[in-house]
């Protein structure tokens, strides 16, 4: 006897077992060899097996009789592999037998005669919550599996589902088939051996299939219908690809599809037609349509991860015919409205409307109007215009050739955050190319609304941009088909909504005319940038600078670089009425000139002040340090610090007046549509109204209320007529202090004047 003790086997604990070993007196020792044993093995394993088998030596070999039987063996705790099928048990009740004698052929039989599988599936309840039910299949009958040699025979399988049952009976005599299967097959058993690649599939179908031929060559003849509707959910898809009815009848000729119905986001398509299969039932040709509806999720979905939120639909018409390694391909799409964003910017886009023809020799997109962001507007092949082409060099393997897209653009916009902002912009533009040689865009880009929004920074008099470390990466960085894009563009303004609007700048009317060239990642600029008419303030100096009409320039040159400052050069003059603290008027001229990247400052006034002159005035608001000194022994060191509580006082206002525009300054501007400047310094508080009633009209209203009694209001209207030719009319008022607690009020000064602005350089 041999006793087992906790037998543990595939990291599943057996039990304990035992099994008695005896001499055979049955067996006749006749014909056996001298020696020769039989032996009876009989024994009771794991409490769920009983083994009875003969084994006796014979002159031809050794033969073997065994058996065993099972009752209610609880399949989970043999085959862990079930539970994770899907919390998966089972029972099992029955018999195996196997006879082995020398010269004969192998003779088993399997006799199960009870059979219970039971998997938990995922489900959705009627309200849409998530649900668990159980999925059941029973054997309503023994199962009878007889093996002679290499002929198996499957005696009548029924099985019962919930869905209904299925029978099935056949013989593989070696390499030959022949089989029938019928009945109905509950798909969610076949579930949990697709995972990996889908994560929901229930549904019922009604088979009735033949099998004959051999291995190597089946032979398939029936039909696979329908009967509930089948429902897919692949992985990484967020809804169900429903089949919700038709057909696929099977011949040793082919397969031929009926009414095949696929439904997607209520959208349906159904599918027609038949396919030759080869060799291992692999297509080989193809007469197939199509037509309906196609869900613009399901388009997102084969799209990958470059569209996220696809909505809505697209009615098709497809017909394919011929071999499939070279098939007839011609197919309609009409796109209704459909959504998407893309997942790299975000960018909403919704197609409106349009048409998409495809055939062996391309694709043609006719009228295809799509909304990006709500707002702007793009025509891919508009009426009246050549379709949009991308050819098609060989289906099979895919290949696509040259790419010919003509773009109408309305309404868009475009943002490059700290740097400039395009809140409306028209182009039209012709994308071609192919990917081998890379894409080219050309045409005409036409900018009607739009800001510069980038800062400048002043260092002695030295003007350059201010480089913002965290600006977001480029969106065609690291693909190469965008980063490598040649640019062949017109680009200009019309109208006169483009602005420069920044530290420095409340209000720049700018006029462009470039050409871009190069690629999308190094664009190589040329032509001009023209600003037209406004003002702007220097950092730390007093007042505000209106451009001279007429000469400011900024001009890109094509062979510099713009990244490293080389180009635009900066050409830009302006001048400042402004009054010294003795109430003097003086004419302040600037010359902002040089490339980009370190701008030169020179000041001037029309009284002859030099730029050091000029810059004390604006400085200080004194022409010289020598009155007004601070008192002190050394008359030197109280000019010197007089001026420098000047300066002080005018980095103060300057300070106060950047925190309180974007809270108080834009508020105002919104709700009255004028530039509110507010601030306050050691010397006083400030306030300035300033109204551009139109391009050409200019209304400004600024008072200084001084905390040492010093004060002054100004009312200042300019009107431009023509080139170089400005009418202005102002008042001004001005209180100066001529001693302790007595107070001089000037009288009002009107003034009116014509100015004749044009520049005369050397």
């Amino acid at each position: 006897m041999i006793q087992l003790s906790e037998v543990t086997a595939r990291d599943v604990r057996l039990g304990d077992g035992k099994i008695e070993i005896q001499h055979d007196d049955a067996v006749d020792p006749a014909g056996a060899p001298a020696g020769a044993v039989a032996l009876v093995i009989k024994g009771d394993l794991f409490d769920r097996f009983h083994v009875d088998a003969h084994v006796a030596q014979k002159s031809a070999g050794v033969a073997v009789h065994a058996s065993l039987e099972f009752t209610k063996l609880i399949l989970e705790a043999l085959v862990p592999e079930l539970t994770a099928l899907g919390n998966g048990r089972g029972l099992a009740s029955g018999k195996v037998q196997v006879d082995i004698e020398p010269g004969r052929p192998l003779l088993a039989d399997v006799l199960l005669t009870q059979l219970w599988v039971s998997m938990a599936r995922a489900a959705e309840e009627t309200s849409g919550e998530p649900a668990l039910h159980r999925v059941e299949v029973n054997a309503t009958k023994p199962i009878h599996v007889n093996v002679v040699g290499d002929r198996i025979t499957l005696h009548d399988l029924s099985l019962a589902t919930q869905g209904g049952d299925l029978h099935a009976k056949g013989v593989l005599d070696g390499q030959k088939v022949a089989a029938t299967v019928k009945g109905r097959v509950a798909l969610e058993l076949v579930q949990p051996f697709t995972r990996g690649m889908v994560d929901k599939l229930t549904g019922d179908l009604d088979v009735a299939l033949e099998a004959g031929g051999t291995i190597d060559k089946p032979v398939l003849r029936g039909s696979l219908t329908v009967h509930d509707p089948i429902h897919v959910r692949p992985k990484d898809f967020d809804t169900d690809i429903v089949v919700a009815s038709g057909a696929v009848s099977l011949e040793p000729s082919g397969a031929a599809v009926q009414k095949l119905t696929i439904v997607v986001d209520g959208a349906s398509t159904q599918i027609d037609g038949r396919v030759t299969l080869g060799p291992g039932f692999r297509p080989e040709t193809a007469d197939a349509r199509i037509a309906g509806e196609i869900s613009a999720r399901l388009l997102g979905f084969l799209a990958g991860d470059t569209v996220a939120e696809a909505k809505g639909r697209a009615r098709i018409k497809a017909d394919v015919k011929g071999r499939l390694d070279n098939p007839i391909v011609s197919a309609w799409l009409g796109l209704g409205t459909i959504t998407f964003r893309l997942r790299d910017t975000g960018t909403l886009v919704e197609v409106q409307s349009g048409i998409v023809e495809v055939s062996n020799s391309g694709a043609l997109l006719r009228d295809v109007r799509v909304v990006i962001d709500e707002q702007g507007k793009l025509v891919i092949g508009a009426a009246g215009v050549r379709p949009g082409q991308l050819e098609i060099r060989r289906l099979v393997p895919f290949e696509l050739g040259r790419l010919d897209f003509p773009l109408h653009g309305e309404q868009l916009s475009y943002r490059s955050p700290g740097s400039f902002e395009i809140n409306d912009l028209a182009f039209d533009l012709d994308l071609s190319g192919d990917l081998e040689d890379g894409f080219e865009l050309g045409g005409e880009v036409r900018i009607i609304a739009g800001r510069y929004v980038q800062d400048f920074k002043l260092s002695n008099l030295v003007l350059s941009p201010r480089v913002n470390e965290s600006a977001v990466r480029p969106f065609y960085e690291g693909k190469p088909l965008l980063e490598d894009l040649s640019l062949d563009l017109t680009v200009r303004t019309v109208g006169d909504a483009f602005v420069v609007q920044n530290n420095i700048a409340p209000e720049i009317h700018i006029d462009v005319a470039l050409h871009v060239g190069g690629t999308l990642s190094e664009p190589r600029l040329a032509g001009d940038v023209r600003p037209t008419d406004g003002r702007f303030r220097i950092p730390v100096l007093r007042g505000d600078f209106d451009l001279v009409p007429q000469v400011n320039h900024i001009t890109f040159v094509e062979t510099k670089s713009v990244a490293d400052g080389d180009t635009p050069d900066i050409r830009i003059e302006a001048t400042n009425i402004f009054s010294d603290a003795a109430g003097n008027e003086h004419v302040v001229r600037v010359n902002i000139h040089g490339p980009v990247r370190e701008m030169q400052i020179d000041l001037s006034t029309a009284g002859g002040l030099d730029r050091s002159q000029t810059a004390l005035l604006l400085l200080t608001g004194r022409t010289t340090t020598a009155s007004d000194r601070l008192t002190t022994q050394n008359p030197t060191v109280g000019a010197n610090v007089n001026s420098g509580l000047d300066i002080v006082g005018q980095a103060t206002r300057d300070t106060i007046a950047n925190v309180m525009e974007p809270i108080i300054g834009d508020t105002f501007e919104r709700i009255v549509g004028a530039q509110l400047r507010l601030t306050v310094g050691p010397d006083g508080f400030e306030g300035r109204i300033t109204k551009r009633i139109s391009r050409y009209m200019k209304f400004q209203i600024e008072t200084l209320q001084g905390f040492q009694g010093i004060g002054k209001q100004r009312l200042q209207f300019d009107q431009w007529l023509l080139d170089y030719f400005t009418f202005g009319a102002g008042v001004q008022r001005v209180v100066i202090p001529q001693q302790p607690g007595l107070n001089e009020t000037a009288l009002l000064n009107a003034s009116f004047e014509l100015r004749w602005d044009f520049a005369i350089r050397m």
